[in-house]
């Protein structure tokens, strides 16, 4: 990930187990942003995206949360910030909350 335009940037992605979130957060994670992915239900999926992205070189955290409810999502963005620093980009789709 040499010459990353997205070095130092972090993505917080809400993505379920194949949707476009998940395409979102891999292709920010090639070009070097660090991801949090935030799940609901699907930790096996989130879990996977996360070695996924780590497998490609890229760094990645998952974080339980239903970003539909404002107080767990004021929480995940705490611990995201808490982890990686800050949150440059958010990413939410509709499928985002599996």
């Amino acid at each position: 990930m040499t010459d990353s335009p997205l070095k130092g940037t972090v993505a917080l992605v809400a993505a379920g187990p194949v949707d476009s979130g998940s395409q979102a957060a891999r292709v920010l994670a090639r070009h070097g942003a660090a991801i949090a992915v935030v799940y609901r239900d699907a930790f096996t999926a989130a879990r996977d995206l996360v070695r996924a992205i780590e497998d490609e070189g890229g760094q990645a955290i998952a974080v339980k949360a239903d970003v539909r409810d404002p107080a767990q999502d004021a929480l995940a963005r705490a611990k995201v910030t808490a982890i990686l620093g800050r949150i440059d980009l958010v990413v939410l789709t509709e499928a985002g909350t599996g």
